[in-house]
């Protein structure tokens, strides 16, 4: 039995893939049925609910495990989280056989898949889409889906996003900013909905901050980034992503906190864990990589190689006998 990657070393969480199991509640009504079940793939889903179409309650009980496994890596420190983005089927498929513990379908796919000069362009619609593709190829991993620029300005918006991301196949949402979002995401976490934290550079503020730059250079960003961190914790995220933060920062709050933290652009050793953009990884956007990217492939050599292979590997029509004439 294949367990999640995050859950195969805890002796007190159950394995995520479990065959469902049926059980007959009294109290739920007569000839009600009460089906818990790990997350499974649509088509099982589907069955289940095809077999029993009027008396079932489909309840997914693997995100808030999923997401208490991830918070208890904080006190794993020989264990680091690995996790990477993904915005489509094969891809969330690819990285969850092989055994990353968090895909992040992130806003970033705005930039390196829709072709736009940053996140700010992205909407809900778009996050929709592609959590649901990713969703479709995810079974053990926790896919965390981010909540776009201006779909969290409430605490009334920012649960009902949460609550679309969920139904689009998410099991946690991620969101920027540290005190002024505590308030949603207690919301968030109120409504059962696991919520990871994003502080440092917010690439949603890049058109106020007037670029993207690194943080923690200076004591006043120093004192924001640890109280934007008790924040959040205190209003109950799993986990903190953060991003372009000075090493030496980054590892005194990682330290500090009771939360496990991602890091991107930290430098090595100084959170929890480490996410990297995919394109980044596999070297497929070579138009921008961040100065901290460090690329194991180099995809977008081989797919411009392969597309001359293949154009000039195709054979012309051999001209006819005669031409056929009217």
């Amino acid at each position: 039995m294949r367990q999640s990657p995050i859950l195969r070393d805890s002796r007190h969480i159950a394995p995520i893939r479990s065959p469902p199991t049926i059980k007959s509640r009294n109290h739920i009504g007569q000839n009600k049925i009460l089906l818990t079940i790990a997350r499974t793939r649509e088509r099982d889903q589907k069955f289940l609910r095809a077999l029993f179409p009027k008396s079932v309650k489909v309840l997914s009980v693997t995100a808030l495990e999923k997401t208490a496994a991830l918070k208890a890596r904080a006190n794993e420190l020989g264990k680091p989280i690995s996790a990477l983005t993904a915005y489509d089927y094969p891809t969330a498929r690819l990285l969850d056989e092989a055994g990353i513990d968090l895909i992040l379908v992130g806003d970033s796919l705005g930039m390196v898949v829709l072709g736009y000069p940053d996140t700010t362009h992205v909407t809900m619609e778009h996050m929709l889409h592609h959590t649901a593709a990713a969703a479709r190829g995810c079974e053990h991993a926790i896919l965390l889906g981010d909540l776009p620029i201006r779909s969290y300005d409430t605490p009334e918006d920012a649960l009902r996003n949460a609550q679309r991301l969920v139904e689009a196949g998410a099991d946690a949402v991620k969101l920027e900013g540290g005190i002024r979002q505590a308030e949603k995401v207690k919301a968030i976490t109120s409504a059962g909905i696991p919520v990871v934290g994003h502080l440092g550079m917010l690439p949603q503020r890049v058109k106020e901050e007037g670029g993207y730059k690194k943080k923690g250079k200076t004591e006043e960003q120093v004192v924001a980034l640890c109280e934007g961190a008790r924040a959040l914790q205190e209003a109950g995220v799993c986990a903190l992503v953060l991003e372009s933060v000075l090493g030496a920062v980054a590892k005194d709050l990682s330290q500090q906190l009771t939360v496990p933290t991602i890091g991107i652009g930290c430098g090595h050793g100084n959170t929890h864990g480490e996410i990297a953009v995919i394109t980044d990884l596999l070297g497929s956007y070579p138009w921008f990589v961040p100065p901290f990217a460090k690329p194991r492939a180099d995809h977008g050599t081989s797919t411009h190689e392969a597309a001359k292979i293949f154009r000039d590997s195709i054979i012309p029509l051999d001209p006819p006998a005669r031409k056929i004439t009217d």
